[in-house]
């Protein structure tokens, strides 16, 4: 239960000792609010906390020579894109979609940037679920994209804006590279950074131009993942896509039950999408937080929470 809540500052929540699985180990949770992740690690360090979240890959790879704490990371069913507004002129075009694609250098940010914890991804739901297809046909390829914004009337490419939350370090190091990528095949792309609250309110809005976004379905099951994001209107379709096949796959899918025959349903209509391109897929980056060495039995769940009535503290 909440026993003090102080807006921006912290929230204190006290155990339930009459919780069905047995009262917990640990009595009492304070959640700070620390924006500077760089001040988050310093706390984790100096024994101030017992887990920091919101870290960046940087600081997740610094704590192995901690000897106060450790990085964890998962690699769960996160994902990171880029969202394009299908609905307006010049993302309503498949080719400058498609051109936008090769112009993702996923395998250096997985690499440099997430040092690794990320899986360079290209598929229209998380690859760590049942039923997942991977397509993997938008190589790195500026020349490609040169040539496909040629055929989409664009020779001498054009002007473009990216917004992505300031908050996260990492998307600041993708969205500098992506500017730097897309200036190759003729993009020149502008940056937008954004309060998280601000940034947020542009993309689920579904009134912005291209965004960096990352979000999770919550539950491992091939028609809800695919419903959450890809029919027309749908909750996190904040791109602006619609298609009819797609709509009328789902709906027919959503009442097969059994596991086998479910997925079934489903078959092709993962690369139709993915030919669609009406994403700038990057990746899969891993959920990591920052843990005390004092802190064992932590878990992760594709709900992207922890079970503290799982975990224990040794003083």
């Amino acid at each position: 239960r909440v026993t003090e809540w102080s807006p921006g500052k912290r929230v204190v929540m006290a155990a339930n000792e009459d919780y069905w699985r047995g009262a917990p180990e640990i009595k009492k949770i304070i959640y700070l609010v620390v924006p500077e992740s760089a001040n988050r690690v310093a706390l984790l360090q100096q024994g101030k906390v017992h887990m920091a979240e919101g870290l960046t890959p940087d600081e997740i790879v610094a704590l192995a020579s901690s000897d106060k704490a450790r990085g964890v990371a998962v690699r769960g069913n996160q994902s990171m894109w880029v969202m394009i507004n299908n609905e307006l002129p010049p993302y309503d075009n498949l080719k400058v979609r498609q051109a936008i694609n090769h112009v993702i250098n996923r395998e250096s940010i997985a690499k440099n940037i997430y040092h690794g914890m990320m899986n360079p991804w290209q598929g229209v739901m998380p690859s760590t679920y049942p039923g997942y297809e991977s397509w993997l046909k938008y190589d790195f390829d500026p020349a490609k994209a040169k040539q496909l914004l040629a055929d989409a009337g664009f020779p001498d490419g054009f002007d473009a804006e990216l917004t992505f939350d300031a908050a996260q370090a990492a998307m600041e190091s993708i969205a500098i590279l992506l500017q730097s990528d897309f200036k190759k095949a003729g993009i020149n792309l502008s940056l937008k950074k954004l309060p998280t609250a601000a940034a947020s309110d542009i993309v689920q809005s579904k009134k912005g131009s291209l965004a960096l976004w990352t979000d999770m379905p919550i539950q491992p099951d091939i028609n809800y993942a695919l419903k959450l994001v890809w029919p027309t209107g749908a909750l996190v379709n904040y791109h602006n896509f619609s298609d009819p096949k797609v709509d009328q796959t789902l709906k027919d899918g959503e009442g097969v039950v059994d596991p086998e025959a479910r997925i079934k349903a489903h078959a092709g209509i993962q690369e139709y999408i993915h030919d669609l391109a009406p994403l700038g897929w990057i990746g899969e980056h891993y959920f990591a937080v920052g843990l005390s060495r004092k802190v064992s039995g932590f878990r992760w769940y594709t709900t992207q929470y922890y079970h503290v009535n799982e975990m224990t503290i040794s003083e």
